[in-house]
């Protein structure tokens, strides 16, 4: 069961990373869309760190087994890592047309 929702939020985490730019220009209206981008991004960024530290925090306390914990830290971190640094390189080329 906790399982699932760590997956939900990565899940979370990999939609707000990967569709960033355009929930930035949706919000063009009301905000820039460089500092939507940037509050996507840390929130994304964020939300995988979160889920590995609560992982981690349900592996010491036996919640979830290792296996399953191990499947999870792998998917999370080559996910995480290649959602964030799309997103980080999306928010690079946004600075670099001020």
């Amino acid at each position: 069961m906790y399982i699932i929702g760590l997956y939900s939020m990565m899940l979370l985490a990999f939609l707000l990373g990967w569709y960033g730019e355009n929930i930035a220009y949706f919000f063009e209206e009301h905000l820039t869309v460089l500092n939507t981008l940037l509050v996507v991004t840390v929130v994304s960024i964020a939300l995988f760190i979160i889920a590995y530290i609560i992982g981690t925090i349900l592996l010491a306390k036996g919640k979830v087994k290792p296996k399953m914990y191990m499947f999870f830290f792998t998917v999370n971190i080559v996910v995480g890592l290649l959602v964030s640094v799309r997103s980080i390189f999306f928010l690079a080329m946004g600075w670099q047309l001020l």
